[in-house]
């Protein structure tokens, strides 16, 4: 993985504009989707304004036993288009991005709580979005 990988991962109007890195790993959020990867060293350490260390627990607390994950299944390419994986929606384009991972795992988890997932060379977590607000596919 590389910075210009990560940068995908980044909102464009959010403190979160480019890949930073703390200690042992980079990473990279756009508030919907965080992914965490082991140092890349051309990314700065990043200084203020995110703590690295709620992140971190962020991620930790929402990691389940691996029997609880499942492969991403075969998306339609639509940025607003909306499928249900591991029982939750999720935007279509954040499936697409984490089928584009190496061997991406998503975890079968209940309610709103973010998803984790895990692939060859990192992890991350990823926010379903509200089913009450969307029509099965």
């Amino acid at each position: 993985m590389t910075k210009e990988d990560l940068q995908k991962y980044c909102g464009d109007r959010c403190t979160f504009s480019k890949p930073f890195s703390k200690g042992d790993f980079s990473y990279a959020t756009d508030n919907h989707i965080l992914i965490r990867v082991p140092r890349i060293w051309v990314i700065e350490e990043q200084k203020v304004g995110i703590n690295v260390d709620s992140l971190e627990k962020y991620l930790e607390k929402h990691i389940v036993p691996r029997s609880l994950y499942c492969p991403i299944p075969d998306i339609p390419d639509l940025e607003y288009d909306y499928s249900k994986a591991s029982g939750r929606f999720y935007r279509n384009k954040y499936l697409n991005w984490l089928k584009e991972l190496p061997e991406c795992i998503l975890s079968e988890v209940k309610g709103l709580d973010p998803a984790h997932f895990i692939f060859a060379g990192g992890d991350g977590v990823l926010m379903p979005l509200d089913p009450s607000f969307f029509k099965e596919v």
